[in-house]
């Protein structure tokens, strides 16, 4: 079960959920001072009398107005929830995902944030909510669910027992049975005309603040029969909670707005999730789009991206694929290498040499030309650049360690991966033209592939960590993404 726990001035509530199912309700008197175990020992009495058992609790939420006892209040629902459980306290840093609109949100209490949270989800915008405590509290919600103003005002009993001593000639009054304005002469023998005034100008200002009719609510944690609540306030309670707000104050209330906290977070934290997502694509798509245009850039520029070796091109335009991969996330690489390889099929159908047949198949040296493996040649190890250098630096950087090894590694890998895989398919798919062309025996072809790797290759590999890492790690720094979850 959910324990939620109110620290008011002048009482203490505690409610208990069995999933959406509120069983217990309790109420104990706050006494200033009290110890963790005080408090926690009070609270289970409390709810053992409501009709609570005595298991732990699985979690707990916490609001205290109370600054001398919220450490207290915090380490007894430690006590209260079984190890392994989770306690939430109500505070500055804790986000809800209500929308608060007034002029100082940060001084926005943590009792006017559940009551705010707790009117919205129970009656929806626009509506007021009234807290009768020690003071009486008020939110004003908004179209939209925004909170747009609160006031904390002398509570009914406080502002009772300073008028009995402030006025001699006022009997004692006491805050229960019909509260509804009455003719002064009556006020001076039952004593009721000050409560009801209140009660029936609470509900129109905060509902006219809004600019709306809506909803009034009306938990409290005075122990009163009736809410003080005259006719003329009534009118402004929705139909479905008119009976229990203007007739009766009900404790539960309290804790219906504490148990709201989580769903409502759920919900906002859901759509700031669908917000941020759609935030996170774009950026992504962005970024895409200005490492295809320096690929395209490094494509059609001479001795730039593709450097003529006469017997093959060494290329530096595999190093946007391997920077992709690193900050976008494998998928964003392989997409960026199915680029690269376009760029290399026009290279090689319009700009050829002697080997452009073994990546064109729309290019033949005397009676060789290329085919279908060209393609494959072409494409697949200039997609999987980008996806090894992803996946390669997501592995090594898990947890944030060892970030600048990591691109350096997933540099090499990419890079190696495009040479090996390129030279392999030539070897088996085009062994004996191609060793025609570059004018060696096919014997002795597999040694010069390898000599090509090592002369060619690795200094690719090794260009491209150097370059890589140059580029990444001020790009990750700035955009605050050095995790390997960054391009996920």
């Amino acid at each position: 079960m959910l324990l939620v726990l109110n620290v008011g001035n002048t009482a203490i509530s505690a409610g208990a959920f069995a999933g959406e199912e509120l069983r217990f309700v309790a109420q104990t008197a706050t006494r200033k001072g009290a110890t963790a175990f005080d408090l926690a020992l009070h609270i289970r009495q409390a709810l053992a009398l409501a009709g609570g058992g005595e298991e732990p609790f699985s979690g707990a939420i916490l609001s205290c107005v109370v600054p001398s006892l919220r450490q207290a209040a915090a380490e007894a629902a430690d006590l209260l929830v079984r190890p392994g459980g989770r306690r939430l306290v109500l505070g500055p840093g804790v986000k809800t995902g209500l929308d608060i609109r007034t002029q100082n949100p940060a001084a926005t209490g943590s009792d006017l944030v559940a009551l705010a949270v707790g009117a919205l989800t129970l009656a929806g915008g626009p509506c007021a909510a009234f807290s009768l405590g020690t003071a009486t509290a008020a939110v004003a919600l908004g179209e939209g669910g925004a909170l747009r103003g609160t006031a904390v005002m002398p509570g009914l009993a406080l502002s009772l027992e300073a008028l009995r001593e402030r006025a001699a000639c006022l009997p004692e009054i006491a805050l229960e049975g019909r509260v509804a304005p009455r003719p002064r002469r009556h006020a001076r023998r039952d004593g009721r005309a000050a409560a009801g005034g209140a009660g029936d100008g609470l509900p129109p200002l905060p509902l006219r603040a809004v600019g709306s009719p809506g909803a009034a609510l009306l938990p409290g944690a005075l122990p009163l029969k009736r809410a003080p609540v005259a006719a003329g306030a009534r009118g402004h309670l929705s139909e479905k909670y008119s009976g229990a707000a203007a007739g009766r104050i009900a404790p539960a209330l309290l804790s219906q707005n504490m148990r709201c906290i989580p769903p409502f977070m759920r919900e906002r934290q859901q759509e700031e999730c669908a917000v941020s997502k759609t935030r996170r694509k774009t950026t992504t798509l962005v970024q895409m789009a200005l490492l295809a245009a320096l690929i395209a850039v490094l494509s059609a520029v001479p001795w730039l991206g593709y450097i003529n070796l006469g017997f093959i091109n060494a290329t530096t335009v595999h190093i946007p694929v391997i920077i992709g991969g690193i900050l976008l996330g494998p998928k964003a690489g392989g997409v960026l290498g199915g680029f690269f390889g376009l760029t290399s099929l026009l290279k090689n159908t319009f700009q050829p040499n002697l080997s452009s047949f073994v990546f064109s198949p729309f290019y033949g040296v005397g009676e060789t030309h290329g085919n279908l493996w060209s393609l494959v040649i072409c494409l697949v190890p200039r997609i999987l650049i980008g996806v090894a250098a992803g996946l390669c630096y997501r592995a090594i950087a898990r947890g944030g360690r060892r970030k600048t090894a990591a691109m350096a590694v997933a540099a090499v890998a990419g890079s190696l991966c495009n040479t090996l895989l390129v030279m392999g398919g030539i070897y088996l798919f085009f062994g004996p033209a191609y060793a025609a062309a570059q004018g060696v025996d096919y014997g002795a072809l597999f040694g010069w592939i390898a000599a090509l790797v090592g002369t060619v290759g690795v200094p690719e590999a090794l260009v491209a960590a150097v370059l890589s890492t140059a580029v990444c790690r001020p790009l990750l720094a700035l955009q605050g993404r050095g995790s390997p979850q960054a391009g996920r």
